[in-house]
């Protein structure tokens, strides 16, 4: 019996975890090594201290991307409870709160607004929903943006208020900075806002559901606490694993084949003794890892002080080159316990991961919105 092996634990390698056990049941063998002790990866859901609710630690959102309906599919299919996330166009944005199109002209003025619409009438034009459903296709290597940068595509706006505010209002999607990433990953990230391309939405009971669902479907072995180390070509099958489990520091597994589900800085830390398969790894990180970085911090408070200027389930800062702020407070009608989450990116999380969390938190505080102070002093 052929035996196909599964390097990662997370959504990816359990999802191909039950999609092979579907399709070939008894005709395959498949095993899954995750190099942690648990499964889920970025998506991770925990407890609010001393209380029965949770919040996101991990993934805060799926996205519902008209024309690729898989990812909705497949959370029907695990019968699991969704509800939308809705974030209608709130900004703090130095000392202004903008809740609709008024504020944002107040904001960059008529000027500013006209140059911003006719970005997006561009952006649009040259991104269908349909392309931007089958993101990441071999057609998008003739997207004229692909190889231009996002700063480059950003200056056409041709108003300096205008291409910053952009850029802050995508930057927790981009997790990187304009001058990093290419024109079209810009503009798709961009188009997350927009209700034609993508809508969003979480789990009732916590995303991390969705990992306990696909795990409890995979009837096949997965090991935790096992990381791959080696991987090289086998005489008679097809690969053979090097891994540490905690019995045996050099563990052995044989494969005829070989899906892996690591994102490309775990990649580079597996040896990949055949040189065809090095270099094939090698060409793919360096194609993949353009150097993003998260940083999520989360804020416990007695209450949820901003409830009347931010309504909603998350607003956009100015703060750290654009950041979004998720409120994931159990009680949503009410003062309770009030829970902030701030998802950090790019130069931004990279320079605050090296601070103590105490100072992480200050820095945070330091930069809630100044509508929001007085009330966090008192």
């Amino acid at each position: 019996m052929d035996r196909i092996g599964i390097i990662g634990g997370g959504f990816s390698g359990l999802l191909s975890a039950m999609l092979l056990e579907e399709a070939l049941g008894g005709q395959v063998e498949i095993v899954v090594l995750e190099g942690s002790n648990r499964l889920g990866g970025r998506m991770r859901t925990t407890r609010v201290p001393g209380t029965p609710a949770t919040y996101e630690a991990g993934v805060a959102e799926f996205y519902d991307i008209a024309g690729n309906p898989q990812l909705r599919q497949l959370v029907r299919y695990l019968n699991l409870a969704t509800r939308p996330l809705v974030g209608r166009p709130y900004f703090s944005i130095g000392n202004q709160v903008i809740r609709d199109d008024a504020g944002l002209e107040r904001l960059l003025g008529r000027r500013g607004i006209d140059r911003l619409r006719r970005f997006w009438a561009d952006g649009t034009a040259r991104r269908s929903p349909a392309d931007y459903a089958r993101a990441g296709q071999p057609r998008d290597n003739e997207h004229p943006w692909l190889h231009r940068t996002f700063e480059h595509v950003l200056s056409e706006i041709d108003d300096p208020l205008s291409e910053w505010f952009t850029a802050v209002q995508c930057h927790s999607d981009l997790a990187t900075e304009p001058a990093r990433t290419s024109g079209l990953f810009g503009m798709d990230n961009l188009l997350i806002d927009h209700p034609g391309y993508c809508s969003m939405y979480t789990l009732v009971d916590g995303n991390e559901g969705l990992i306990q669902a696909l795990s409890d479907r995979v009837r096949s072995p997965v090991l935790r606490d096992a990381p791959v180390t080696r991987v090289d070509a086998h005489p008679d099958r097809g690969f053979r694993l090097t891994c540490r489990t905690v019995d045996e520091p050099r563990h052995s597994v044989d494969l005829d084949a070989l899906i892996v589900t690591l994102p490309p800085s775990r990649l580079r830390a597996i040896r990949w003794s055949d040189a065809a398969l090095c270099s094939a790894v090698q060409a793919h990180v360096l194609h993949h890892d353009h150097g993003t970085a998260y940083l999520r911090v989360t804020l416990f408070c007695r209450r949820r002080f901003w409830r009347d200027q931010f309504p909603e389930d998350y607003f956009v800062s100015d703060a750290f080159g654009g950041v979004t702020v998720y409120d994931q407070s159990p009680d949503r009608d009410g003062d309770g316990v009030g829970v902030q989450s701030w998802l950090i990116a790019g130069a931004n999380a990279l320079e605050l991961a090296d601070r103590s969390d105490e100072g992480v938190v200050a820095a945070v505080l330091s930069a809630m919105p100044s509508a929001l102070r007085v009330l966090t002093a008192g």
